[in-house]
């Protein structure tokens, strides 16, 4: 969810991410810019090694870029401990003898 959101926050400021795997990367590396106008439109900043393309030539979208990026690695840490955490509890009361094991498997499948 958090890689799908942050796509989508990108998009919607003019940062157009074709590989998600760019957002785990601390500094994009910028390979290419284009420098053009076509139809009206500002130029372009692209990170082909990141496969990212910023539509605006302004060096404030890869500010952002970086800022979605390390948005969207902080969800994801907190998604993936706070699921370890609910674990460890469904674990201790399943040990503890208050919870059957279907009852477990059945609860956690949701």
């Amino acid at each position: 969810m958090a890689i799908i959101g942050s796509v989508s926050l990108a998009a919607r400021r003019g940062v157009i991410i074709k590989d998600p795997a760019a957002l785990e990367l601390d500094a994009p590396a910028l390979t290419a810019a284009t420098v053009g106008i076509a139809f009206g439109q500002s130029s372009e900043i692209t990170a082909e090694a990141a496969g990212v393309v910023i539509l605006d030539s302004s060096l404030e979208r890869v500010d952002e870029l970086l800022h979605i990026g390390r948005r969207m690695r902080w969800i994801a840490l907190q998604s993936a401990i706070g699921g370890m955490g609910l674990s460890m509890i469904g674990m201790f009361i399943a040990a503890a003898g208050y919870l059957p094991p279907v009852a477990g498997a059945i609860t956690r499948g949701h």
